[in-house]
């Protein structure tokens, strides 16, 4: 009869998990070690050794993956149970036999009555075969048992593996994922370089001829500044003897002339007077005094009232200055403010992160997946914390899943528990090809920076800046033109040509 297949607890599963984490860790540090060695060594002989010594590992480790895929292979679970039911049948004939003989000495015992010779011979050879039956029976169960156990060491050592096989594929993967990353940037980088050296023709005849046309117009304003200059200089020698002829000649009209700027002075002084009257007669109003009885009174109630005045502007700076230092003390105070406030936060971000490697240590995560990114600081930190917080939640959901296989699975003892709830599944993590997935094109950006030519000095712009910036540039009709990938991009057919090499 085939026995039942054996179930690890959970527990067991967890401890085993926790086990082959602490060997993996292990086993990482003994690499880092021997990478270190095998930085400090030199090349020559002994570097061609060791490679030679890691070639015979890598061959040795295919050999035992292959021994290990075989033995985990279908035919030989095969082999094992036919072992097993051509045990089973032995003890079952074993069985059979020890009955069949105790029937027929108990018919012998009845049917003759031997002598005493012959009864201690049967006894004796009946004892011999019991023997030998007792000795192949204690060779067969240990042939079983060790057969047992060399299967339990087989499925641990396969266990092992796989875990080490997933944990190399997962890094494998990424390190493609990271190589194809790369590629993907080398490609950009080489097709604006192409664009680049493509424009550059383009740009250098550009520049040529607007320096051509330059220099072109320099000659011409210059020829035209000294044609200027000539009827410039002829015009005034024109008008100063013109101007000597008149004034010889015409005395009349230079009388003229003096009348009327005479008549011109003196209206302009006569408004000067009429102006000064209108302010005389606004102060007047305003201080409430008149100057026709005595000027020495009005004088001095306009001087009183000046003081008053420029007592009331010195009280209004002092009000100012006083206010701007209590500005400055309230900027104090804010910064000082902003400050125990940051205290506060990192004071509090220091707990979350100890409550953080408290959680790690009490699931008993490792950071086996993040240890290259850490580096040389593996505490928690501002910059690794998110990475923490990752495996905590894949840790968290293991564990939930957990608790709801126990909970859901028929156990020996049912214990009356409160579930919170059932409905408690992990966040959907999306890619970042989903949320975006069009990036814009660095061509066609390269162009439109190059092309756009402005002559004003330029400043950072601030996030603010930036924002209505790109809200004015989505606005206008030629705003999604720029979405595309490099491939999808409206270039000439030399790019094109020059592309298709680099690809």
């Amino acid at each position: 009869m085939a026995t039942p297949a054996k179930v690890i607890s959970p527990e067991k599963q967890y401890e085993l998990r926790v086990q082959l984490d602490q060997n993996l860790l292990g086993i990482i540090r003994n690499c880092k070690k021997l990478e270190a060695e095998r930085d400090k060594k030199d090349g020559g002989a002994k570097a061609l050794t060791y490679l030679k010594v890691a070639e015979v590992l890598k061959h040795d480790y295919y050999n035992s993956v292959n021994d290990v895929c075989i033995s985990r292979s279908a035919s030989k679970k095969i082999q094992d149970e036919s072992t097993y039911h051509e045990l089973a049948q032995l003890l079952e004939e074993h069985n059979e036999l020890t009955a069949k003989i105790e029937k027929q000495k108990a018919f012998l015992d009845e049917v003759t009555i031997p002598s005493s010779i012959q009864w201690t011979q049967r006894v004796q050879r009946g004892e011999k075969t019991l023997e030998a039956l007792e000795n192949k029976l204690d060779t067969v169960v240990k042939q079983y048992g060790l057969l047992t156990t060399c299967n339990h060491k087989l499925h641990s050592e396969i266990d092992h593996m796989l875990i080490e096989r997933m944990n190399f594929n997962k890094l494998w993967y990424g390190y493609i994922e990271n190589l194809s990353k790369g590629k993907k940037v080398l490609m950009d980088v080489l097709e604006q370089a192409t664009l680049s050296y493509n424009n550059r023709d383009e740009y250098v005849a550009k520049l040529n001829a607007l320096r051509a046309f330059a220099v072109d117009d320099l000659r011409r304003h210059t020829q035209e500044m000294s044609l200027l200059q000539k009827r410039l200089d002829n015009d005034r020698q024109l008008n100063e003897f013109m101007g000597f002829k008149e004034q010889y000649r015409n005395m009349m009209y230079l009388l003229e002339k003096k009348t009327k700027k005479r008549n011109e002075q003196r209206m302009l002084t006569q408004n000067n007077i009429n102006h000064y009257k209108s302010l005389l007669d606004q102060i007047q109003t305003f201080s409430g005094t008149h100057c026709d009885s005595n000027s020495a009174e009005f004088v001095s109630k306009y001087t009183s009232i000046e003081t008053a005045n420029m007592s009331t502007f010195n009280l209004i700076n002092d009000l100012h200055r006083e206010i701007e230092f209590q500005n400055n003390d309230l900027v104090y105070l804010q910064n000082a403010a902003a400050k125990y406030d940051l205290e506060n936060i990192n004071k509090s971000l220091l707990q979350i992160y100890n409550g953080i490697t408290a959680l790690f240590k009490i699931c008993k995560c490792s950071k086996a997946p993040f240890l290259q990114l850490l580096g040389e600081n593996n505490r928690v930190n501002d910059y690794n914390v998110l990475l923490h917080i990752q495996v905590l939640e894949e840790a968290i959901d293991q564990y939930l899943c957990k608790a709801y296989y126990t909970e859901k699975s028929p156990g020996k003892t049912k214990v009356t528990e409160t579930i919170i709830d059932e409905d408690i599944t992990p966040l959907p993590k999306h890619s970042i090809e989903v949320i975006c997935p069009i990036n814009p094109c660095p061509l066609c950006v390269d162009r439109e920076m190059v092309t756009d030519v402005i002559d004003s000095l330029q400043f950072v712009h601030s996030k603010d800046a930036v924002k209505e910036q790109l809200t004015e540039r989505l606005m206008l009709p030629d705003g999604l033109d720029r979405l595309h990938n490099v491939s999808a991009c409206n270039l000439p057919k030399s790019r094109e040509i020059i592309q298709k090499r680099f690809q």
